[in-house]
Order: structure tokens, then sequence, then C-alpha cells
């Protein structure tokens, strides 16, 4: 149910995944082996092709780092993962005053709680 909310929220797309083995990546290889892209919020994409500015993306490290856009401001923090949870504190966010996708996006990844 959790994971729905946070697909819901934001449904991403993968960028870029490539690997050197044939092995199938486990579920935390494949969050931190690829960079996130916003594709949707709240069922609607048509916002994110009205942005003036970057499409937000994020990138979860292995070390347990997260850096990033919202699209207007830039993003770091930590995440903590545990089997299918997650538990994601967003550090730093530089204030300028950006759209409502912006607040939604941290919202929804405050309230993420499972992957």
């Amino acid at each position: 149910m959790k994971y729905h909310l946070l697909i819901c929220s934001i449904i991403i797309s993968i960028i870029g995944l490539s690997c050197k083995t044939n092995e199938p990546l486990s579920k935390e290889d494949k969050l931190h082996k690829n960079s996130w892209t916003l594709s949707q919020i709240h069922f609607d994409s048509t916002q994110l092709s009205n942005m003036k500015r970057k499409i937000p993306n994020i990138r979860f490290e292995s070390d347990g780092d997260i850096a990033g856009t919202t699209g207007c401001n830039s993003i770091s923090g930590k995440y903590f993962v545990k089997d299918n949870y997650i538990i994601i504190r967003l550090e730093a966010l530089r204030k300028k005053g950006c759209s409502k996708i912006e607040n939604d996006l941290i919202v929804s990844l405050n309230k993420a709680s499972s992957f």
C-alpha cells in the first residue's frame, strides 16, 4: 500500500541503467545504481511539461546520500533502507520561490516509507 503511495505521488523512470553482469540486481542496487527522474506527480504529467526549469530528479548513492534537484532548488539528504522500507531525510534545500510541483515532490519524498 505504501509502495503505491510512493508510485502514485511520484512515478519515476530509470535513466541510464547499465549492468556489467547478467545477474539480476537486488532491490537496493536498482535504487542506487540509477538516476530517477520525475515523470508524473499526482497523475498529472502536463504540469511537468510546463516547467520552465529542469525536470526534478534524484540520485540515491550507495553510501546513503541523496542528491538531486526539485527542478528549481538543489536537494540533498540521507536515506535509510531495511528490507522494503525506506526513510528519506532531506537535509539541504536552497530556498527559491518555486512551483507547487516542488512542494508536492518534497512532501511525497518525506512521506515515502517503502519501495
